[in-house]
């Protein structure tokens, strides 16, 4: 009993100690100056108001011209409120028997909510004004879906043979499915090194994916034609990846930290809005710890327009966030914040 004690404390004091390694390579890593500058007007956004959430489950789902829908990652529920945040509600969607979401996202494009899960690749939609989950009968693979109509969606799946993110576009109704392998560029494995975000701007018609570890987004349209390939500010143009393959399972993981470039991501009406955990050369050095970064980006050019940032609040970075017009919503923490974005702000 005493040597298997042993040999587990040994087990818990190595892994974390590599933990705690692992933080402090990837805090070192990210907390360096990068060759670039940023444009930061003065006093670009303002908080206005807040709502204590009172659990850190919710995630910004959508925002219309006079809503925030929240949705929770525990349950299959929509908090709704005004931008007065004064007005708030809780309702529960009613989903069909026997479906259960092992890794749910939940977006809401008004009148409609789209819920997705990657692990069983279900597809619901609905009404807000009845909140019934429909289950779309199709069975596609997806790690990522986002819905640019009522019946289309733009997915990201996992080819296994050789390894690599492909993406592709889903017709439910038609049951038509297209696949596009040479639009995402493989530099290293061709799953890490091609891992990101996939958003879609309705007002423009744009599809746009963003790496999370090279300075590179790329802008579709519906029909998955490429019109523009962006590059962010910072100079990571290959991604800062080690892979290593476990025999055991043949399967693929990381070795050590890699270098996030973009965190997360929203788009509004031809902008794009990075989450950037980089530093510039002319930021102070402790705004990595002291505010969350966002730069934007013109979606139709690749241009970069300009930078602010989002102060700590109650000590936490932002989680989630959404652009309309002039407002910025996010949850951080337990709370749901909203921003006035000033002129001197380049949005559109």
């Amino acid at each position: 009993m005493k040597q298997r004690l042993k040999i587990i404390l040994i087990i818990f004091i190595a892994s974390s100690t590599a933990i705690i390694s692992l933080d402090f390579i990837s805090h070192k890593i990210n907390h360096r100056f990068n060759n670039f500058n940023r444009l930061v007007p003065p006093h670009g956004v303002r908080l206005i108001r807040t709502l204590d959430l009172k659990y850190n489950s919710f995630y910004i789902a959508g925002v219309s011209s006079n809503q925030i829908f929240l949705a929770n990652s525990t349950a299959p529920i929509i908090l709704k409120s005004d931008f007065s945040l004064k007005d708030t509600q809780v309702s529960i969607i009613k989903m069909p028997e026997k479906v259960k979401l092992y890794s749910g996202s939940l977006e809401v494009d008004s009148p409609y909510f789209y819920i997705t899960d990657r692990v069983t690749s279900t597809k619901m939609h609905g009404y807000l004004s009845d909140l019934i989950a429909k289950k779309y009968e199709d069975s596609t693979l997806f790690v990522d879906a986002k819905a640019i109509s009522n019946s289309t969606f733009a997915i990201r799946t996992l080819f296994k043979q050789p390894p690599n993110y492909i993406l592709g576009k889903r017709d439910i109704y038609n049951s038509k499915y297209q696949i596009y392998p040479t639009i995402l560029t493989k530099q290293v494995d061709g799953i890490f090194c091609e891992d990101g975000m996939l958003n879609y701007d309705k007002m423009q018609d744009i599809i746009v994916y963003l790496y999370y570890y090279r300075n590179t987004f790329i802008c579709l349209d519906t029909n998955f034609n490429i019109k523009v390939v962006g590059k962010t500010i910072d100079t990571n143009s290959v991604a800062k990846i080690k892979v290593t393959k476990i025999k055991s399972d043949n399967s693929y993981t990381l070795s050590e930290p890699p270098l996030l470039v973009n965190r997360n991501s929203c788009v509004y009406n031809g902008s794009l809005f990075i989450n950037s955990p980089l530093l510039a050369n002319n930021d102070d050095p402790k705004t990595l710890d002291d505010a969350s970064i966002i730069d934007i980006y013109n979606l139709k050019t690749g241009e970069y327009k300009s930078s602010f940032y989002l102060p700590l609040y109650k000590g936490r970075k932002i989680a989630s966030f959404q652009v309309f017009k002039d407002i910025l919503v996010a949850v951080s923490d337990k709370s749901l914040l909203v921003y006035i974005l000033n002129k001197n702000v380049n949005v559109n």
